[in-house]
C-alpha cells in the first residue's frame, strides 16, 4: 500500500471526528463551533488553546472533573457558562466569580441561552465533556439542530 492510499484511508475515515472542532454556523456574527467528541477537561482545554475568541461555553458540567487548568488558562476569555444539568460544585468555585452559570435541561435551551449571553465577533463552543463516546454523535447532532433553528 503506497503512503498516498493510506492518506486517502485516513481521510475516508477522518468524517468521524466531524464533531470535534467543527464550524456548524455563524449566526449575528457569533460562530459556533460543536466539539461534541470533547469527552473530558483535557480534550476541552485543547479545543481552547487552539481556538483565540471570547466565548460562551456549553458544557455538561454533572461530572466530576478539574477545572481549574482550563479557569486559569482560558477564565478571561470565558464570558459565560450554559450547563447541562446542574454545575457541579467544582466548576462553580473555580467560575462563580469570573461569569455567569446558567443551568438548562437541554441542548437546545443551552444554545438559546449561549446566544444571549454571546456578542458579535464571539463563539459559542459547544464541548460537552460526557462520560462514554456513544453520547458524542447524538450530542453534536441536536447541537447543529439547534444552531440551524436560531
Amino acid at each position: 500500500m503506497t503512503s498516498l492510499s493510506k492518506q486517502a484511508m485516513f481521510l475516508q475515515d477522518f468524517h468521524a471526528q466531524h464533531y470535534r472542532l467543527f464550524h456548524t454556523g455563524t449566526v449575528a456574527e457569533v460562530d459556533y463551533i460543536n466539539d461534541a467528541m470533547a469527552g473530558n477537561a483535557n480534550a476541552t482545554y485543547f479545543s481552547m488553546a487552539n481556538t483565540y475568541k471570547p466565548m460562551v461555553w456549553i458544557v455538561n458540567a454533572t461530572i466530576d472533573m478539574d477545572y481549574s487548568l482550563i479557569a486559569q488558562r482560558f477564565g478571561a476569555r470565558i464570558r459565560g457558562i450554559v450547563c447541562l444539568g446542574a454545575c457541579h460544585q467544582d466548576l462553580r468555585q473555580h467560575f462563580t466569580q469570573m461569569v455567569p452559570i446558567v443551568e438548562v435541561e437541554d441542548i437546545e435551551k443551552a444554545t438559546y441561552t449561549a446566544q444571549r449571553l454571546a456578542k458579535q465577533g464571539d463563539m459559542v463552543l459547544f464541548s460537552p465533556m460526557y462520560h462514554g463516546e456513544q453520547n458524542a454523535e447524538s450530542y453534536g447532532v441536536a447541537f447543529d439542530k439547534a444552531v440551524n433553528e436560531l
